[in-house]
This record gives C-alpha cells, structure tokens and sequence, in this order.
C-alpha cells in the first residue's frame, strides 16, 4: 500500500476598504471605477460627475489621476443668477432627504434613524453685508432647529453640536461643555460677530477634522452618525491646498456644504470637493437671501413626514 500525503495549499488575500489583491508585492496599476453619470445641482447652472479609486499604483505601476481630476464640471448653456422656485422646490427636497429627515435606507426601510454628532462650520461670509449676514445666521438656526427628533434635536440625548467660527481664527464657539440644547446652540450662532477677514480654508477643514475623535467630546458609538456642515460664499484668503485637507476631513465624517451668494468660480470649485459623494447630495445652493428665505418656507412645508424612532448610543439609553 502506497501512502500518499497531500499537503494543502492555501493562497491568501489582502482586503480593505477600498482595494484587493494578492498579499505578494507585485507591480500593479491604478484601478477606478468609470464616471458616473452627469448630475445637476439645484442651483449650480452645472452638471457633476465622478469616479473613485478602488486600488492605488503599486511597484511602478501606472499611477491614480490626482485628487481634483476625480470630479468635473460641465457648465450649462443657461446660466440665472436668481434663486427660482424648481431650484428651491429641489433644494429643499434634497435637504429634507440627505441632510434634515436623511432618506431610509433602501435595503432596510424600517430601521431606525441614528443620531449625530454635528461639527457646523461658520466658513467664509465675508461678502455679505452685515444684515445679510444676521439673517443668514437666524435661517441656518431655523435649518437646525428643523433635524430629527422634535421639538430639541440638541437635547443631551440626541444630536450633540460643535460650532466653529473659521472667520475668526477657527475659534470653537460652542462645544459639549457650553450648555445643552437647540436654544443654547442658536444663541451661540446668532452671537458670531461680523468679519472682514477672509477664511483659510484648508486650516478651517484641518482643525475641523481634528475635533472628530471622542478624546474631544464626541461620541465613539457606532450609532452616532458624524457629520460636518460648512456654511460658506466660497471665498478664502489661502490659495492653499483644501483638497487634501477635504479629503482627510470626508475619510472620518460626510460633509455637507450650504454655499450662500454670489460665489467665485474658485470657490464653488473647492466647494465641491469639500463635500462627500454624491455632490449632489451633499451640497446645497442659495444664490440670495430672499432665497434663503423662500427656502425654508418651502422646508416647512415639505417636513410635514414625523421623524422615525432614534436607535439611541448605550449610554444615552433609559
């Protein structure tokens, strides 16, 4: 009798969030995924499209297209610089779903939202005059005082918030430590002073990124959503690179962007890198503060769905 002895084989595989391929170090290219299709943005008088890395160069091999080729822009032939009632109409539903109500998950319909921890950043509103920057900072406190769950969506059980002034040298106005509650919050907004300074933006991203850890006061739950909402007319003092700052600040947290006024063509462009994907999703457009205003009459208007249940951290549990 002939014993034979099979010894087995196992091959191993290397897997991450966004990439796979063999554990042995072999010479392999950049892989993205194709363009999405063109997307309009409420507002933006253009249309978006997008790609992602799946897997970086390795040992030479062709390498990943740089951070702002991942997105372009295609304008449209129309371009209005009035806010219109589609515009608003379409704004604000995308609002209500993304960003204020946040649309059920298509694969489980029913399960319950999550809470979240809030970064609000103050950016750039340099260039609005100072009445048009108080009523700015009233309807950004109506917008908050609108998220899930009613009637305080800030109360120490729900939505915990972090207000950043970037005008004023990045200064943390609000915080875990400055009371609790929505009105607590809008008092802290509506507080911010008038700036002539201009914002560095990637300085703004930067600090911004670095209070979304627990050791700052946020949550480490993995029922806390972490979100950032930057509040900006596009301008900034810094021709500096906020691209990359953008893309480490929407590695830890979505970004949503509110872009108010009569924005440059620089800024709407890092704008639009500063926000998680889809763009259109994660950015929304007021070119006027009658706008602004019209805008929230129709929110109201449209938020008439109650807020599904919270699936509340441990720690916030009865």
């Amino acid at each position: 009798m002939v014993l034979v002895l099979i010894t087995p084989i196992f091959i191993v595989f290397l897997i991450t969030g966004s990439s796979f391929g063999f554990l042995f170090d072999v010479k392999s290219d950049c892989v993205v995924t194709l363009w999405s299709d063109w997307a309009n943005v409420p507002g933006l008088d253009l249309h978006i499209r997008e790609r992602a890395i799946l897997r970086h160069e390795n040992m030479g091999g062709l390498p990943c297209p740089t951070r702002d080729k991942l997105r372009e822009e295609r304008a449209d032939a129309l371009q209005i610089q009035t806010d219109t009632h589609a515009h608003l109409e379409a704004t604000a539903k995308s609002l209500s779903e993304h960003f204020i109500r946040r649309k059920p998950d298509a694969d489980h319909p029913n399960s319950p939202n999550h809470v979240r921890d809030l970064l609000i950043v103050i950016d750039s509103l340099e260039s609005l005059e100072e009445e048009l920057f108080n009523r700015t900072k009233h309807n950004i406190a109506k917008l908050l005082g609108m998220l899930c769950p009613g009637p305080d969506p800030f109360a120490p059980m729900y939505n915990h918030a972090v207000l950043i002034d970037a005008s004023n040298s990045n200064v943390q106005v609000f915080g875990k430590d400055n009371g609790d509650g929505l009105a607590a919050l809008k008092e802290a907004l509506l507080h911010i002073p008038m700036s002539s300074n201009q914002s560095c933006s990637a300085q703004a991203l930067n600090i911004t990124a670095a209070l979304l850890t627990s050791s700052k006061g946020l949550r480490s739950d993995s029922k806390v959503d972490k979100d950032v909402l930057i509040v900006t007319d596009g301008y900034s003092k810094c021709h500096d690179d906020a691209i990359v700052s953008a893309f480490a600040l929407r590695s830890l947290s979505r970004v949503f962007s509110f872009l108010i006024g009569s924005f440059p063509s620089y800024g709407l462009r890092k704008v639009i890198n500063y926000v998680s994907t889809p763009v259109e999703e994660h950015l929304f457009v007021v070119k006027t503060l009658d706008g602004f205003d019209q805008l929230l009459t129709t929110l109201q208007s449209q938020n008439n769905v109650s807020c599904k249940p919270m699936d509340l951290p441990v720690d916030n549990k009865n």
